[in-house]
């Protein structure tokens, strides 16, 4: 309970600057006063494990208070922001304010059009793109399945693919995260390896992985939501009986996915719903069952098979992705450059030289391979 905390008048104080008269210039031990509603985040968490009202109204007033900051003004820490993002869209589930998801999404949005990298990663402050930070990539990811799952928004759910095999999956260091040259701004057209940082990101990098494997499927009422491909075997259990699934799959890297019953006990018609992202030809999508071709319904991003599941059962999904040159995420930022996309992917050389890449060349000649210091993002 916050309110047993000694310090409590001094919180006041010091997240409420206004009470100080102008006397008081708050500064965190990082430089960034906003890291001090980080707090936000574990409270949220531990009030679902411990509700009080007195533990409710101190969120609800580090919210207050958190909505009056300029985060781009203070050039407050990418990754307290986004966490602290987490905390107000958990406190949403709690309360269901509008006021609070519509807070939440503005603070990403400011993020994604000010900070992220075009390689999704992240400026570790706003305003001073100087390196990215993995633990701010994993909470980019958690916050963007959040708000799809909260909004109903595709441009979220395709935006956490983008950050996981771009930022978070690119950013392991043997073993470590840590962290990178921001790719756009003040004409940083190539990656570059910063090193790892185990005190805190390898750690925070480790929790992402196991969201992302967490995120992988969500339940509907009578079957699975496959949001990021990848090959696993699930059990759903679902009120009518459960059901198990085998995916293989090569994406992004390779098209299609094929889907194995292993185990139903229903007979009940059940979903198998595939989410369907822009960066995929719709006109070349087919779905067969067992080697016959079927028709599925396309709702809300997803492609949906609805079929009584029997063991043995074969469901496969092919298509196309888009491959070539891309816009940049903020072209403002570098005039004249675009990147090369295969599908999610951001591509590049596999060169230890810095080199630019003219617009028609041939994209078999490059690679996703994004490891090696001088890595082609950018071109021209």
């Amino acid at each position: 309970d916050l309110h047993s905390f000694p310090t409590r008048r001094s919180s006041d104080l010091y997240y409420s600057p206004e009470k100080t008269g102008g006397k008081i210039k708050w500064v965190h031990c990082t430089g960034d006063t906003a890291q001090a509603f980080g707090i936000i985040d574990p409270a949220t968490r531990g009030y679902a494990l411990f509700p009080s009202p007195e533990l409710k109204q101190e969120i609800d007033e580090l919210i207050r208070l958190y909505r009056k900051m300029d985060h781009v003004a203070i050039k407050a820490q990418i990754h307290a922001v986004l966490f602290t993002t987490r905390g107000i869209l958990r406190w949403y589930e709690v309360e269901r304010n509008p006021e609070h998801l519509a807070f939440a999404e503005d603070l990403y949005r400011s993020y994604r059009r000010l900070a992220m990298t075009e390689d999704y990663e992240n400026y570790n402050w706003f305003g001073r793109p100087e390196s990215t930070e993995g633990c701010a990539i994993v909470d980019s990811f958690t916050v963007a399945v959040r708000l799809w799952r909260l909004t109903g928004k595709t441009e979220y759910l395709e935006d956490a693919q983008l950050i996981l095999f771009n930022g978070l999956l690119a950013n392991q260091k043997d073993g470590d995260f840590g962290i990178n040259n921001c790719v756009g701004p003040n004409h940083q057209l190539f990656l570059k390896d910063g090193g790892p940082a185990p005190w805190c990101c390898s750690v925070w990098g480790g929790k992402g992985l196991a969201r992302a494997f967490q995120y992988s499927y969500f339940l509907r009422q009578d079957g699975l939501m496959v949001t990021i491909p990848g090959n696993s075997t699930v059990t759903a259990r679902l009120p009518k009986g459960s059901l198990t699934l085998k995916q293989t799959t090569g994406y992004p890297h390779e098209n299609g996915m094929r889907f194995e019953v292993l185990a139903s006990e229903s007979k009940q018609a059940r979903t198998l719903a595939v989410f369907m992202p822009s960066w995929i030809k719709r006109e070349s999508v087919s779905v067969t069952v067992n080697g016959r071709k079927t028709k599925p319904a396309l709702q809300d991003g997803f492609l949906v098979v609805k079929r009584t599941m029997k063991r043995g059962d074969i469901i496969e999904f092919q298509f196309a992705q888009v491959i070539g040159p891309a816009p940049l995420l903020c072209p403002e930022r570098t005039p004249g450059f675009h990147r090369y996309m295969h599908g999610p992917l951001v591509l590049g050389t596999d060169s230890k030289t810095e080199q630019k890449v003219p617009r028609d060349t041939p994209i078999e000649a490059l690679g996703s391979a994004r490891y090696q210091a001088g890595d082609v993002t950018l071109a021209p």
